[in-house]
């Protein structure tokens, strides 16, 4: 989709990527070297597409390697968060205890929590957990 141009044709195109981003975030500045002689063609950095077009989900993938890479490569304001049932069933609030007991701040976890989906897709919030604690 980046070398094809679609997010040149479509500048306000948002996509959302699982498991982290499906290992984007960790070969991106390989990519990004790489791929410059076939991206000569388009409008912007490689890397750019990536951290302002599209959105990453953990999918059940509850580890903190990722988290710290995904906070490092797109930072907190481009990752949702998710679970990947019935693919992956975690049992006994995993999923919900992963997020409160990460070693980022409140307003991160707010963000990945629930703010974020509500602006990507306009929604207005009628319940906020508390994944401040």
């Amino acid at each position: 989709m980046v070398l094809g141009g679609v997010f040149d044709l479509y500048p306000g195109l948002q996509i959302i990527l699982g498991h982290w981003g499906e290992m984007i975030p960790f070969y991106l500045a390989r990519f990004a070297e790489a791929l410059t002689p076939a991206a000569s063609q388009l409008q912007r950095p490689v890397a750019d597409y990536f951290v302002q077009q599209m959105y990453i989900t953990p999918s059940g993938m509850f580890t903190l390697p990722p988290l710290h890479l995904a906070m490092q490569v797109v930072g907190a304001e481009r990752i949702l968060y998710s679970v990947d049932y019935p693919f992956h069933f975690q049992e006994g609030g995993q999923a919900r205890a992963f997020l409160e007991n990460a070693p980022i701040s409140s307003a991160d976890k707010e963000k990945i929590a629930h703010s974020n989906a509500e602006g990507l897709l306009k929604l207005s919030s009628l319940y906020h957990s508390d994944v401040s604690k």
